[in-house]
Parts: C-alpha cells; sequence; structure tokens
C-alpha cells in the first residue's frame, strides 16, 4: 500500500461485449487497441463485461463469498473482546433479577411501550456482570434474535463509539436474518466499486440510517439488544445513542416489530428517553445479598461481624467490597489478623479514596508506579505485558535496556512487576483477537495509515506466552479516579500545571530511550522484533506522543532529531512499521510529521527554518503529505507559513487540488481554493481540470462551488471540454446548464465531441439534443466516428438516429469502419442495417475486411451473412492478413470451418507473428494421427512471421484446428 490511497486507473483494459479473443500475438496487438478504445469508456469503471455467466454453482459461490465480504466488512478488532472479560457471576448470584416483576413483564412485552428496560448503578455496582449474565439467559431462549454490545472505554477507539455499537450490532443480526443482505449488499457493492476492496470504512450516520429504516422492513422475529455500559462513550455520544434507540424503538412499534431494548449505565451523565422500566441496581435487597455471597465466599476468616461491616460500608459498590477483601485478606496472610477491624474502620467508603489509599500505601517506589499509570492510561493503544515491562524500564532506568532475555525476566517475572507497580489497579487480560495488539485495518480515524502485518508472505504474530494479553485499569472508575479531580498531579505533583502534556512527554522520552539503546541494531528489523518488544510502539507513536506533549516543549526533541544519524535510525523503525508505500523511500522530516498528522510539530519545525516546500517520496511536499491525509489543522498551519500549493516538481504527475478532490474532502478543496490554487491542472491519469472531475464525480455542489470559484468550461483536457465530460457522464441536465454557460458542443477530445461521448454512454435522447445544439455528426474519436463507436457497442437506436442526421456510413476511423466495427462486435442487425443504407462490404481498416473482423472475433452469424452478401472471402490486409489466419490464430473453430466451407484459400499465407511450438504436444500429435507429417518442417517453419494456416495453428498450439486443416488437405 502506498501513503496514499491508491486511485482506480482509468485505462484499465477491457474486453467487448461480444469479443472473446485469444491468442498471443493477435491478443498483443488486441489488448493495445482495446485499452486505447475503451481509456475513457473505463475511467469511472464502466468496464463492459464479456463471457458466458457463471454456472449456478459458481454463482452461488460468488453470492455466498461476497455475504461473507460484507459481514467481515463491519468487523473489528475486539469487536466482543469486552463481553468476553468480564468475570462471570459468582455462584448463586445474580439469579433473582430473572424473578422481577419489572423484568418478567419488559422480558414478555405485557404491555406495548414496556419495550426499554434501563439498569442502572453507581460506578463499580457489578453492571457489567449482570448485563453479561442476562445476555447469556436470554440466549438459552428462542423467543428473541438478539444482538448485544458492550461499550469499553478501556478498549480502542471503536470499542468506546457509537459506529463500533452499530458495525457490531449489525454484524451478529446478519446472522440470524439473512434479509438484510438483500438491503446491504447493494451499499457494500457500490462502495466496494467506487473505492476498491479495503479502501473505504462504514460511517456512524449511514449505519443508523440502515438500521432505522431496515430493521423494520428485515426483521421476522422479535428482536432483543443489549447495551452495556453507554457512559462509557463521551457525553455527546451518550445522547446521540439514546436518540437512536428511541427512533429504532418508535420505528418498530410502527411497524408492528417486536423490539426490547435492556441498557445499563451509571446514573449520570443525565439520559433522556421517553417511556422504560428502571432496575437500579444498589437499591435492590438481592444485590445486597449477593454482595454477602461473595464476601462468605471470599473473606479467608469467618467473622460476621466484619461481614457485615464491610457490607454495610459498601454502599452497593460491588468494586469496592473486591478492593478491601482483598486489602483484609493481605492483613491475614501476613500474620496480622488482628488488626483486620482496624484496617477496615480506616478504609474510606468513598471508591476514589480507596484508590488513592492504595497508591500511596508502602509506595517505596513511586515513580515507577506513576509511570505505569501513566502508560495504561496515555499509550495510543493498549499494551502488551511485555511492551510495558520495557516501557517501564526505558523511563526508570534506560541503561538497562537490552535484549529481552526470556530465560533471565521471564513472563512470571513481567506479570509481577506490572502487579506490584500498579498497586494491583492494573491486570493483564487475555485479548480475544491477536490483531488487536496492532491497528489490523489499514484507516485509523478513516485514513489510510496500514501498518505492515505481513512481511515476506508472513504474518506478524507475537510469539511470547503473552499472545493475546493486554493492560489494562481493573476498573473504569480508576481511569475516572486518575483522569478527574486532579488526582494524578496530586500524586505526582511534578505533573502540574499540565500532567496530561507531561505524561505523554514521558512516554515520548520512553520510546526516544528504546529506539537509541546502543544493543538495537538496524540491519534486520524482522529479526529483532520479538527480542525488543516495546520497539514497534515506539517506533510507531514516538511522533504521537510529542505530538500531545507540546504544552510542554518539543524543540528539544526536533533539535536531536536533526541530527541525520538520529533522524535516519528512528525513521528506519518509523518506516518499517509504517507503510508509506515504498521501502527505504526517504522522508523528511517535516513530511513525516505532515504525514503523520502532527501540526503543532510542524509549525515548530517550519519555525525552526526547515525548507517548508522540499519534496520527496512518496507524497510530495509537505503539504500534499497533509492533504493525502485530510490533515485540515496541518494544512492551515502549512499555508500559513508560506507552503506553496504547486511545488517546484511534481513528482507523481499530481496537483495538490487534485489530491484533495480524490478525498473528496470540501473543506480542504475550498481552502486550497481561496489560497489561489489552479483550477486547471494535470493529474497523471488524464490532465483533466478540477471541473471535470467535479462533473465525473456526479456532485451537483462540487460542481456549483468551482464554477463559482471561476472554473472555465471550455478549458481543454485529454477527454475534452467540461461538456464532452458531462455527455460522457450521461448528465443530461448537467449538458443543458454547461450549453448555457457557453460549453462548445464541439470541442474535441479524445473521442471526439460531446457527440461522441454521448454515444459512448449509450444515451440516444442526448444524442438527439446534442445535434440539436449543432453537433457535428462526423467528427472521429480514437475508436471512429460516432456512428462506427455505436456499431461497435451495439446501439441499434443511435447507429439509426446518427443515419438520419447524415453520419457518413463509410467514414474511416483509427479501429476501421462502422461496419467492420459492427462485425469486430458481433452485432448482426446493426451490420445488416449499414449494409442496407450503402456500407461498402469489402472495405479495408485497422482489422482488415469486416469479415475478417467478424472472424477474428468467432462471430459466425455476422461471418455468414457478410458472405452471404458478398464478402471476399481470400480478400488480404488488416492484421492477420486475411480472414482465415485471424480466425485460426484465435481459435475460432467454427468460422475456420465457414471460411473453408465457402472457398477460403487453405494454403495463403499471413501473419502468424513470434510464437514458441510444444514440440512434445506435437510430436505426440504427429505420431498419433498423421505420420507422414515432418516435425522438424513444422517446428521450422511455424517460428516465423508469416506463414500458411496450418504453420499458424501450430505456433499457437490450437490442436483441434490444427488436425482439422490437416484433414482438409493443408499443405505442412
Amino acid at each position: 500500500m502506498k501513503i496514499h490511497a491508491r486511485r482506480r486507473t482509468g485505462a484499465t483494459r477491457v474486453r467487448s461485449r461480444s469479443a472473446n479473443i485469444s491468442g498471443s500475438s493477435f491478443g498483443h496487438h488486441v489488448r493495445i487497441l482495446q485499452g486505447n478504445l475503451n481509456i475513457f469508456k473505463d475511467w469511472g469503471n464502466r468496464a463492459i463485461s464479456t463471457g458466458d455467466k457463471p454456472s449456478a454453482a459458481v454463482q452461488a459461490q460468488l453470492e455466498e463469498k461476497e455475504k461473507m465480504d460484507c459481514r467481515h466488512s463491519l468487523s473489528f478488532c475486539d469487536i466482543d473482546a469486552r463481553l468476553h472479560n468480564i468475570s462471570p457471576v459468582q455462584p448463586g448470584t445474580c439469579e433473582w433479577v430473572f424473578e422481577l416483576p419489572l423484568f418478567q413483564k419488559w422480558y414478555d412485552q405485557t404491555e406495548r411501550d414496556n419495550g426499554l428496560l434501563w439498569i442502572k448503578g453507581n460506578p463499580g455496582t457489578g453492571k457489567s456482570t449482570l448485563m453479561k449474565h442476562i445476555f447469556q439467559y436470554c440466549q438459552t431462549k428462542e423467543k428473541y434474535v438478539i444482538a448485544a454490545y458492550f461499550f469499553n472505554a478501556r478498549g480502542a477507539e471503536l470499542e468506546q463509539t457509537p459506529l463500533g455499537m452499530l458495525r457490531s450490532l449489525l454484524f451478529q443480526l446478519l446472522e440470524h436474518e439473512p434479509l438484510y443482505y438483500d438491503a446491504l449488499l447493494p451499499i457494500f457493492g457500490k462502495k466496494q466499486q467506487d473505492h476498491g476492496m479495503g479502501g473505504w470504512e462504514w460511517r456512524e450516520p449511514e449505519l443508523k440510517s440502515f438500521f432505522l429504516s431496515e430493521v423494520p422492513k428485515c426483521q421476522s422475529r422479535p428482536l432483543l439488544l443489549i447495551i452495556d455500559a453507554l457512559d462509557e462513550c463521551s457525553e455527546h455520544d451518550v445522547q446521540n445513542v439514546a436518540e437512536f434507540l428511541q427512533d429504532l424503538s418508535n420505528n418498530a412499534i410502527d411497524a408492528g416489530l417486536t423490539l426490547n431494548i435492556c441498557l445499563s449505565s451509571r446514573h449520570y451523565p443525565f439520559i433522556r428517553f421517553n417511556e422504560y422500566q428502571e432496575l437500579i441496581l444498589e437499591k435492590e435487597e438481592q444485590h445486597d445479598e449477593d454482595i454477602v455471597k461473595y464476601i462468605s465466599n471470599n473473606l479467608v476468616i469467618k467473622d460476621e461481624t466484619i461481614e457485615e461491616a464491610i457490607r454495610e460500608k459498601s454502599s452497593g459498590i460491588f468494586l469496592w467490597v473486591v478492593l478491601v477483601t482483598r486489602i483484609l485478606n493481605k492483613a491475614y496472610e501476613d500474620g496480622n489478623p488482628e488488626t483486620m477491624k482496624q484496617k477496615l474502620n480506616e478504609t474510606p467508603a468513598e471508591l476514589g479514596e480507596v484508590f488513592e489509599t492504595i497508591l500511596k500505601t508502602n509506595n517505596s517506589d513511586k515513580d515507577e508506579t506513576i509511570l505505569i499509570l501513566q502508560c495504561v492510561l496515555f499509550a495510543k493503544r493498549l499494551l502488551t505485558p511485555e511492551e510495558i515491562y520495557f516501557a517501564i524500564i526505558a523511563g526508570t532506568n534506560s541503561q538497562a535496556l537490552s535484549r529481552w532475555d526470556s530465560s533471565q525476566v521471564t513472563y512470571d517475572t513481567i506479570r509481577r512487576r506490572i502487579k506490584s507497580s500498579s498497586k494491583g489497579l492494573v491486570e493483564i487480560r487475555r485479548s480475544k483477537n491477536e490483531t488487536t495488539l496492532l491497528d489490523h485495518k489499514a484507516f485509523i480515524d478513516g485514513r489510510c495509515r496500514k501498518i505492515r502485518l505481513q512481511r515476506q508472505g508472513q504474518a506478524f504474530t507475537m510469539t511470547s506466552e503473552s499472545e493475546n494479553e493486554v493492560v489494562q485499569f481493573i476498573h473504569g472508575s480508576v481511569k475516572d479516579f486518575l483522569v478527574r479531580n486532579r488526582r494524578l498531579q496530586r500524586l505526582d505533583p511534578e505533573l502540574r500545571p499540565n500532567p496530561i502534556a507531561k505524561s505523554h512527554d514521558r512516554l515520548k522520552d520512553c520510546c526516544l530511550s528504546y529506539l537509541m539503546m546502543e544493543s538495537l541494531e538496524l540491519q534486520d528489523i524482522e529479526a529483532m522484533e520479538s527480542s525488543f518488544p516495546f520497539l514497534e510502539y515506539a517506533s510507531r507513536y514516538l511522533f504521537d506522543h510529542a505530538e500531545e506533549a507540546t504544552l510542554v516543549g518539543q524543540a528539544e526533541l526536533l533539535r536531536i532529531l536533526k541530527d541525520d544519524n538520529v533522524f535516519k535510525r528512528v525513521e528506519r523503525f518509523h518506516n518499517y512499521f509504517v507503510d508509506y508505500g515504498q521501502d527505504g523511500a526517504p522522508l523528511n522530516l517535516l513530511q513525516t510529521l505532515a504525514a503523520r498528522e502532527l501540526p503543532k510539530l510542524v509549525g515548530i519545525l517550519v519555525d525552526d527554518g526547515v525548507d517548508i516546500d522540499a519534496e520527496g517520496l512518496p507524497c510530495g511536499t509537505a503539504l500534499q503529505a497533509a492533504v493525502e491525509f485530510e490533515s485540515e489543522e496541518t494544512i492551515k498551519i502549512l499555508l500559513s507559513k508560506g507552503a506553496k500549493i504547486d511545488p517546484r516538481r511534481v513528482y507523481f504527475g499530481d496537483s495538490t487540488l487534485y489530491k484533495a478532490f480524490q478525498k473528496s474532502n470540501r473543506g480542504i478543496l475550498t481552502m486550497l481554493i481561496e489560497r489561489g490554487a489552479k483550477l486547471t491542472f494535470s493529474d497523471k491519469l488524464v490532465g483533466a481540470s478540477l471541473l471535470h472531475y467535479a462533473i465525473y464525480s456526479g456532485d451537483a455542489d462540487a460542481i456549483a462551488m468551482v464554477l463559482d470559484k471561476g472554473a472555465k468550461v471550455n478549458t481543454r483536457a485529454p477527454i475534452g471540454n467540461a461538456l464532452c465530460a458531462a455527455a460522457f457522464k450521461g448528465d443530461e441536465d448537467l449538458v443543458e446548464m454547461l450549453l448555457d454557460e457557453g460549453a462548445e458542443v464541439n470541442s474535441r477530445g479524445i473521442h471526439g465531441n460531446s457527440l461522441g461521448y454521448a454515444v459512448l454512454c449509450g444515451r440516444v435522447e442526448l444524442a438527439e439534443l446534442l445535434l440539436e445544439k449543432g453537433a457535428k455528426v462526423n467528427t472521429p474519436g480514437i475508436i471512429g466516428s460516432p456512428l462506427g463507436t455505436a456499431a461497435y457497442y451495439g446501439q441499434l437506436e443511435i447507429v439509426e438516429l446518427l443515419l438520419e442526421k447524415g453520419a457518413n456510413i463509410n467514414a474511416r476511423g483509427l479501429s476501421g469502419s462502422p461496419l467492420e466495427l459492427a462485425a469486430f462486435g458481433g452485432h448482426l442487425e446493426i451490420a445488416e442495417l449499414l449494409l442496407e443504407k450503402g456500407a461498402k462490404i469489402n472495405t479495408q481498416g485497422f482489422f482488415g475486411s469486416p469479415l475478417q473482423s467478424a472472424g477474428l472475433a468467432g462471430h459466425k452469424e455476422v461471418a455468414e451473412m457478410l458472405l452471404n452478401k458478398g464478402a471476399n472471402v481470400n480478400a488480404r490486409g488488416g492484421l492477420f492478413g486475411n480472414a482465415l489466419h485471424a480466425a485460426v490464430i484465435n481459435n475460432k473453430k467454427e468460422v475456420v470451418e465457414l471460411l473453408l466451407e465457402k472457398g477460403a484459400n487453405i494454403n495463403a499465407r499471413g501473419l502468424i507473428g513470434f510464437a514458441r511450438l510444444l514440440a512434445k504436444l506435437y510430436k505426440k500429435f504427429k505420431e498419433s494421427q498423421n505420420p507422414h507429417a515432418s516435425l522438424g518442417e513444422l517446428k521450422g517453419s511455424s517460428t516465423k512471421i508469416y506463414g500458411t494456416a496450418i504453420q499458424a495453428a501450430a505456433a499457437y498450439e490450437h490442436e483441434e484446428i490444427l488436425q482439422l486443416l490437416l484433414d482438409k488437405g493443408a499443405k505442412i
């Protein structure tokens, strides 16, 4: 993958509707011709399909694969990791919820408006554990189709967002309700067609719209949705999800669909619902009984007084009970049972204060504790146990850094270090998907930043005992405790006044220290990955942490990186893990920062005097790199500091404005145009203007914007002017608008004038309009005249219209006459019409005569009609000399038989081309079929440029035709 999303090539080679062509020498010429004939027909993915339809079995396999691809496009790393990481209920607990009247009324839908059950509770009350238990209970029933989503504030971005919820729910529903595929596959197919495989991401608005419109239509059975921890997404998203669920419920009621929703959250933020059933966990007596059972099962000493005191002091907070039980058990295990009551009395009742007490008690290495908390809080992704272990060493004792020796630093050592440093507030959890350890998608925040998960054909995998394990806080309330009310800087006053920026600065230092360790060699990075666990993270996220730390200054880091040796070292590792397209392609520091969307660092570096317009692979300038990744803030910084929109040299032929248009980002386009970007530019494919691409995109707002910014309707490009592009698009309203704007109707492009492009898209009404507006009927294009183009593509109505308007029936173009093109396309009715109107039957063109055109494409009916109308069966000319040679080389046995029957000279010489002979095949053929044939003569003569039909059959290894020619008396 390149750092920029590769656009689809407009010159994809295609075959005509009917011509099924093969043969090495002929194929070479025809593929070139076809590429030229259709260079703009293909542009916009208008390829013309050919060949036989797949069998029913093959078609079923293709459809099944498309469904699988569609469903997989919704999946993402750890789509259900939170569900699997929630601890199961303690034995004998939580069963009471199924006996509650409000649960039964909700589950059984005894009232129409009781579709929402809202379970509320304070942080740490055990809501997620209960929700998982409800989910598992409902799965044992057959009443509902069930889909569940467990928000996870400690997980990756999608795990915390409505988009992740929508993708997960639809992913699950597709498995249970096949009708959803009927509605989703057309959307999926359009995205694949427009953007290619993996070149796009689902968006929240489109999935919301899909749910609201299609769930009431497609759901054949009652539906039950379970949404846990809604409060673990942003406050803005909380209300958005609530409104979505309310709308979905209303639509279900209108459609007569049974929809039950079970939702859990904290009491805050405030969420608005019209009607719901409410269960407040800490107020339920049975919840208190569950706490009593937990204490009884887990407290090592049986003391009813202590047990009751724990229950009373807990206020229904299960996590508080778990932490206090651990503290008391430790006192007992340390041989101090007499202190248990004292410790219980000293333990704060508020959960946050318990965290603070834990962190401050016996903390001989506060610096390491703060660092591990910073790693879990501010790392750009979840870290593995080994990664966090070596990050701690890099940040506290960088001189001790070295290659990991697992015999010395065992996995048990790593676990104990993490538990000790974090005081038990951090835990190691198994990630369900291996790819959680890396960003497996090619998009981050919707932009292409593909990480190499495959090198030399082998998938990147972790090789340690901790494979698929990550480090997280034991509960989301730990994160809340640290980031709210300045708790982190209370633990470490040196973090004032910017604890977040200073934390990122420290992580940046950890990354840089790790990359600069002496034992880390540059030669074979792949071989070193398992021995240097923090290498991938440090290489990839050094700059990201520096960006977040600019409030505390990063001039020193950039000064260090200006040292060529240092930057080359960092760049070597960085470019290995972040795929910028061409392996080893040099990126200067400014381009790297722009490509990584780091506007603050870009600004600092430019202020320090770096060449803002320096160019290099693979993106061009820093501004172009920023445009490629749609980093508006970086673009603003660069433009404000004087970056040139159009570079001195254009490495890949694409202007900055064209790159912006590719991204369909109106804000960036407007910004560049207002800063003076040229509306006419050269892109590397067709040299078109911005208006051309706006027209082909079909975006009316974009067209209006470009015209409003001063684009000229008659700006020329290989495709022609804007009118040609609109005609090729087939948009009659747009054509009329451009004509009103003064567009020249006869401005020429590669396919002639605007009429030629209207013919290409097959629009009769549009062709009539342009003819009325003065379009010349015989303006030639690369295929031929408009009549020849219409004949080639089988457009009978347009052929009749053009003949009526005076089109030259024998007009010769690069690809031949209209009759020749009709024959090549296999369009019998059009060929007959052209002959009836006076077309010359033996005219010579690119393919030779019309008969040769029909023969080489294998259209027997057309060839037979031409012969019956008087076509010369032995006419010479064209690519292969005569019709028989063309049919032989392209393995058209039926046409060969027809031509021989009609008197074709079997021994006439024509073009063979350079071709190899498979001696073993023809030796076997000679021995079994014709022992008198001389293999040596056959082999020698078949490698000449010119020869007879039998020599051509031998050269191209067409065994059946070879036998036929021998049977008909062909001379060897």
